[in-house]
């Protein structure tokens, strides 16, 4: 999920000292972006840390509008008691960031998107129809998917398993357009008694469908149990219109994994510095 938080003169300062910010202008637009990833099932080949693996980075010529698919609960309808409506996160063609409310349909198909997407970055239940007296309820009946309105490629998942996540868990992030991203924090959680290798990449310039970049590793760990928090004394930068995700195997047979990274987002200053 992303969380947005705005700073004050204090906090900039103080990420000024840190090395993040290199000059004045790179102080506008400041937030927080606070990523949790989370799979069932990590084998003994790589696979993104997300709700089935899933990533969906299509190249922009192949954008697409999204809906939430057919095959849901019937309480998750536009009056239902579930969820009411979803909404999406993520990138246009442009590498723009764009958002979009969908409206739930019970156990059919949703209507499409009005605009279309090369990433999703989050898919959040944005209203529900029962008011949650406890914390252990509220939210979806079901999980719920968002698709591809050709209805060939699952895009995202919000978890429904004895309790209602109400939001995506997918480790990756698109830095889109007049952004930049430094990641300051990484915390991993490993199933009990498993060896998981992990590695963090990344691949830049995601528009360019002619000169076209490779995915590089920023950070490998290997061997990890249990839990692990790594804080970046120097954070790394990510420039705009850069694919950042997690990637997890483990030694032998499967593992549950999850984990949380929380970056620095500012704006790309005029100069483009």
């Amino acid at each position: 999920m992303v969380h947005i938080t705005k700073y004050g003169t204090f906090e900039k300062e103080y990420m000024n000292q840190r090395g993040m910010l290199l000059s004045g202008d790179e102080l506008h637009g400041l937030d927080t972006a606070f990523k949790v990833g989370h799979n069932d099932s990590i084998g003994t080949t790589y696979a993104v840390v997300s709700e089935g693996g899933l990533c969906r980075l299509p190249a922009p010529s192949n954008a697409t509008t999204l809906r939430i698919k057919a095959g849901g609960h019937a309480n998750d309808t536009a009056a239902g008691s579930g969820a009411r409506s979803v909404m999406l996160l993520g990138c246009d063609p442009a590498g723009v960031a764009i958002q979009e409310i969908l409206a739930t349909n019970g156990a059919l198909a949703s209507l499409s998107t009005t605009q279309e997407f090369i990433r999703l970055d989050q898919a959040v239940v944005l209203e529900t129809g029962v008011y949650p007296e406890t914390l252990l309820t509220g939210g979806q009946a079901s999980t719920i998917t968002i698709e591809n309105t050709a209805g060939t490629e699952d895009w995202i998942f919000l978890r429904f398993n004895g309790f209602a996540d109400c939001q995506s868990q997918q480790s990756c992030l698109a830095v889109g357009a007049g952004k930049r991203a430094y990641l300051t924090a990484m915390n991993l959680f490993v199933d009990t008694n498993k060896q998981v290798d992990f590695l963090l990449v990344f691949r830049n310039n995601f528009l360019n469908e002619s000169t076209i970049t490779p995915v590089r590793v920023g950070a490998e760990l290997n061997g990890i149990e249990g839990s692990v928090s790594i804080p970046f004394v120097e954070p790394p930068r990510f420039p705009e219109f850069t694919d950042i995700g997690l990637l997890a195997k483990v030694t032998t047979g499967t593992a549950k994994v999850s984990a949380s990274m929380t970056y620095i987002m500012g704006d790309v200053p005029p100069s483009g510095g």
